[in-house]
């Protein structure tokens, strides 16, 4: 060492010292700690940096390399009681390799051991500094900068290793710099003290620990090389071969490391070996529970928004939307946040249903279906949508959540794929049980509904029995035949639907299915109305279907009724009549305003007691699609604001049977 490194020496360790005395003063002046906190071992640490500073500045720093080996491992110790390195098996053979891997590194004669038994002890503080992690919990800066710290000071300690390796001039300097290193730790541990020692976190960023981790590996590769050469070749200069072929082969692991799909590799790697997780779980779920919850700062009354914001919210998505399953592998989408969806909203996808019950995590939108199958059309396109949930209640199919990718469109680890499983089934339960809790709300209304139609029943009843005496007199007194034949027809017809419908409440006539042709029906509809703004979308082609003959007649009475009162001035509602494939489809359409959002999803899900009239029960929805789902067939209404209202009640095709009647 020459005499400037001499003074500078003397100098750093008399201010490394005296710093390292009165930060151990602090620390015996602090409030009692936790039992489980790690001050012994903190205090020993200080302790030892202080005798190493005070000895680098009294006798010099060579004389002083064994202290420094001993600090070496006071905050190797101090870091393994901080970070419960020693409660589990990895962490005891951690803290047994210590010393092995010192003492080889101390027999690379022709080398001072201490140093390189102090450059052995790094490589093993360098990976205890990446168990502990630079935490992403809030309210430990200190911390981060305390095992930011401790990591540059291994770091160095591995540099003056090498540099004593490849015998480099600058090795009196960096000995004479390395107590002034250690002094600017002090500031860190007094600031950190409170809560490292209070909460101990074991959070690491992914990118942080693949890094460091390679820097690490990289670097000892580099040192054995230099003491391989050194001890094959006995020379200085086959050290120095060494170097030249260690350093390239360093940096080429640190490449291909850091090369695509090699981190993301890396980081499962570590993660199952150390004690370390990308995400910060003392954060990520609370947030998780308060949005789903209403409790964030955005409350929500939508439940299914809030399911979306929450499980969006775990990944950094941008949003996403919810398809619920119905029976036949169908899909209906009930929410969308953020993110362009097709104008279709249901559809049929048996290969989408059997994938999202086979899959154990989210699938990748960007790839094929599992099993070659295709998205369906009525999802969002690849480009816009990243990743597809399913949402599983109970072992069973409730639906899908489709995620809207984030900026960069990270790769999703094992971790984010078992968070987002995890995530999504809780946000599957509460989703079942918030639709649970609607279909017996609905239940108690139609039990209440139920008593009010008992009072009903007699008044409809007394009003049988007048229309009949009605019909009685006009038989009496028919000045104009014409207008009294009419008359008569439609009081029979009405005193007969009456009593029907009286039976029906009493439970006293069983449904009963039978041939109708649909035509005719479609006809009689809209003569019996006279109204100009109906009509018929004729040719009509000749169908029929087995079902309850009143019960559909009563049901399209409902639809006609309801389309007709929505109309403005000048609007017009159209009955028609398709096949598809093997279904008779009835179409009710008009050219009214639409109906609101609200009320489309409510006649989605099946829920009655909903209407956009004054007065209106929301009955004759609900008995349009339970009358078509009673004998097989499919309910469908599409309402497009400012374009009107079209709803179609698809029945399976009764096919001409020999000798069978059918009703017209």
């Amino acid at each position: 060492m020459t005499g400037l490194d001499d003074q500078l020496a003397g100098a750093a360790g008399s201010l490394a010292g005296m710093a390292y005395l009165g930060l151990a003063l602090l620390l015996g002046r602090r409030p009692r700690a936790p039992a489980s906190a790690p001050i012994l071992p903190l205090v020993i640490a200080v302790l030892a940096g202080a005798f190493a500073g005070f000895l680098a500045g009294v006798v010099g720093p060579v004389v002083a390399r064994p202290a420094g080996f001993v600090e070496t491992l006071c905050w190797i110790a101090f870091l393994a009681f901080l970070g419960h390195a020693l409660a589990d098996s990895a962490g005891r053979w951690l803290a047994a390799a210590i010393l092995p891997l010192a003492a080889a590194m101390a027999s690379m004669a022709p080398f001072d051991p201490w140093l390189m038994a102090t450059g052995g002890a790094a490589v093993i503080g360098l990976f205890l500094v990446l168990a502990q992690g630079l935490a992403h919990a809030p309210g430990e800066a200190g911390r981060r900068l305390l095992l930011l710290g401790l990591g540059v000071g291994f770091t160095f300690d591995l540099v003056i290793a090498g540099l004593a390796l490849a015998d480099a001039p600058l090795l009196g300097a960096a000995e004479a710099a390395r107590p002034l290193l250690r002094a600017a730790l002090v500031p860190l541990i007094a600031m950190a003290t409170s809560p490292v020692l209070a909460r101990p976190g074991r959070i690491v960023p992914s990118t942080t620990l693949r890094r460091l981790a390679l820097l690490v590996l990289a670097t000892t590769l580099a040192l054995l090389a230099v003491a391989a050469g050194a001890g094959w070749l006995g020379t200085r200069l086959g050290a120095g071969l060494a170097l030249a072929l260690g350093l390239p082969a360093g940096l080429f692991v640190l490449a291909a490391g850091l090369a695509p799909g090699a981190g993301s590799r890396l980081d499962n790697l570590l993660r199952r070996h150390l004690p370390v997780h990308r995400h910060d779980y003392r954060q990520v779920w609370p947030a998780f529970v308060d949005v789903l919850t209403g409790a964030d700062p955005r409350p929500s009354d939508d439940l299914p928004e809030r399911v979306i914001r929450a499980v969006a919210g775990t990944v950094g998505a941008a949003g996403g939307g919810i398809w619920l399953a119905e029976p036949g592998d169908r899909f209906r989408r009930l929410a969308s946040l953020a993110l362009p969806s097709p104008a279709e909203t249901a559809g049929r996808a048996p290969a989408l249903a059997a994938a999202l019950l086979a899959a154990e995590g989210p699938l990748s939108m960007a790839d094929p279906l599992p099993g070659g199958g295709q998205w369906p059309a009525f999802l969002p396109r690849p480009a816009a949508a990243w990743l597809a949930l399913p949402l599983i209640h109970k072992e069973a199919l409730f639906g899908l959540l489709v995620l809207a990718g984030p900026s960069g469109r990270p790769h999703l680890d094992d971790e984010g794929r078992e968070l987002l499983r995890l995530v999504a089934r809780q946000a599957a339960s509460y989703l079942a049980e918030d639709e649970t809790a609607r279909q017996l709300a609905d239940a108690r209304q139609f039990e209440s509904f139920t008593r009010r139609f008992a009072y009903v029943m007699h008044d409809l009843k007394n009003v049988g029995s007048e229309l009949a005496l009605t019909l009685a007199n006009a038989r009496r007194h028919r000045d104009n035949p014409a207008f009294y034949d009419d008359l008569l027809e439609t009081l029979e017809a009405s005193v007969d639907r009456l009593g029907r419908l009286i039976a029906q409440l009493r439970n006293e006539r069983q449904p009963r299915l039978e041939p109708v042709a649909l035509a005719p029906l479609l006809r009689r509809l809209v003569q019996s109305r006279a109204d100009r703004r109906l009509a018929l979308a004729e040719p009509l082609p000749s169908l029929a279907a087995r079902v309850e003959a009143d019960a559909l007649e009563m049901a399209l009475d409902h639809l006609i009724d309801n389309a007709l009162a929505a109309l403005d001035a000048g609007g017009r509602v159209t009955l028609g009549l398709v096949r598809r494939d093997r279904m008779a489809t009835v179409l009710v359409e008009d050219d009214g305003p639409g109906l609101p959002p609200g009320l489309v999803d409510a006649a989605g899900r099946g829920r009655p007691f909903t209407s956009c009239r004054p007065g209106g029960l929301g009955l004759g929805i609900d008995q349009a699609r339970n009358t078509v789902e009673r004998v097989g067939g499919r309910f469908e209404l599409v309402s497009r604001p400012g374009r009107g209202t079209a709803v179609a009640l698809h029945l399976p095709v009764l096919e001409e049977a020999a000798g069978e009647e059918v009703a017209a």
